[in-house]
């Protein structure tokens, strides 16, 4: 795919000079603070944990506003704020042109599909998890790490936070071409898509 390949290039060639595409070291610091455990330091803030939907690097597609498809690359999907990273090298690099959506692959062989939010309304920025489809509507999930505080303090008296996974529900309608959003996933749509969503 030399199209894809001539694209990549261009996209790691304008991260040299331009300051819409930053390394992920510059902004975030990730430190090991012990076994199985890490931080991530962020707005001068110290978290513990990682900002992503899944802490590996895992092969995925992706699909450009412009209608350019990239595959096999490696992916993190930031849900901090909500950005997507691929894999360049040893350099982590957030991919600064317009995502219409992407599958992560996760393992090798769950796939998992992403739909940017500005599809369907310009309210909401980030991507929504495709949890369930069929032909009267979606179900879709908008998924958030968000630092919470936690009862020790730091050092410098900032109150410890740790990242939590939140979530949002929201129906599609196709037929009415309308977007509603629910904290949970309503049993109805669960029955309906065979789901065991919280």
């Amino acid at each position: 795919m030399k199209t894809a390949t001539i694209a990549f290039i261009f996209i790691i060639l304008a991260h040299h000079n331009s300051d819409a595409q930053v390394p992920i070291v510059n902004m975030f610091n990730i430190i090991p603070v012990g076994q199985n455990s890490t931080q991530t330091i962020t707005n001068n803030e110290k978290i513990t944990g990682e900002p992503f939907f899944v802490n590996d690097w895992n092969k995925g597609l992706v699909v450009l506003e412009n209608g350019n498809t990239y595959n096999n690359y490696l992916l993190k999907y930031n849900t901090n704020n909500q950005t997507l990273l691929f894999l360049s090298g040893k350099e982590s690099m957030e991919i600064n042109e317009k995502v219409k959506e992407f599958v992560l692959l996760i393992n090798g062989v769950r796939p998992i599909h992403f739909i940017n939010a500005n599809v369907f309304t310009t309210k909401t920025k980030g991507y929504f998890e495709t949890v369930g489809d069929n032909t009267e509507c979606q179900l879709l999930k908008l998924n958030k790490k968000i630092g919470q505080s936690i009862s020790e303090k730091l050092t410098n008296l900032n109150e410890a936070k740790s990242f939590e996974n939140t979530s949002e529900y929201y129906i599609f309608d196709k037929t009415e071409n309308k977007l509603t959003s629910y904290r949970k996933a309503p049993p109805r749509l669960k029955s309906m898509f065979d789901l065991n969503a919280n």
